[in-house]
């Protein structure tokens, strides 16, 4: 019974001091993409970088593909315009971070944000693109704000 309750008392320190919240991450994408991007989770000669904070880089070919080795965390919840951060990258290796789309920010000023390119949420899930099996992936989009409405917000 002592044994028991000792492992339920680990247990349960450990769960308490997890605070639920995904690991950070930073996604680098080529300037003047529009269109879908693909993070592919769990690759075996996949991307293995990490910032100076921790937080995992996915870096995007011209195509809007990333591979990484790292796995696709489940669960847990992440801070708007702070788990997950995206940007553009430039030829000179300058950046300029664009918002995940967030329709009550957009609406503060529409005629500034019409132009202004957003990350939309499309799905994550499992995909089966090779012999190899399943991958889990996570998908956004980057598009204009005044094309919101492609993407499920009204």
């Amino acid at each position: 019974m002592k044994r028991e309750l000792a492992l339920f008392l680990v247990w349960a320190l450990l769960f308490v001091s997890c605070n639920g919240e995904l690991q950070c991450a930073r996604f680098f994408i080529p300037a003047g993409y529009t269109g879908k991007i693909v993070v592919y989770f769990d690759k075996k000669d996949g991307q293995r970088e990490l910032d100076k904070d921790g937080c995992i880089i996915h870096r995007f070919s011209d195509k809007g593909e990333c591979y990484t080795a790292f796995p696709f965390e489940e669960g847990g919840f992440a801070y708007p315009h702070k788990t997950f951060r995206f940007f553009e990258v430039f030829k000179n290796d300058s950046t300029r971070e664009m918002p995940e789309f967030d329709l009550k920010e957009y609406s503060i000023d529409i005629s500034r944000n019409m132009d202004r390119k957003y990350v939309f949420y499309y799905s994550s899930g499992y995909i089966d693109t090779t012999s190899a099996g399943p991958s889990h992936i996570l998908a956004y989009y980057v598009d204009s704000g005044k094309n919101y409405s492609k993407y499920g917000f009204k």
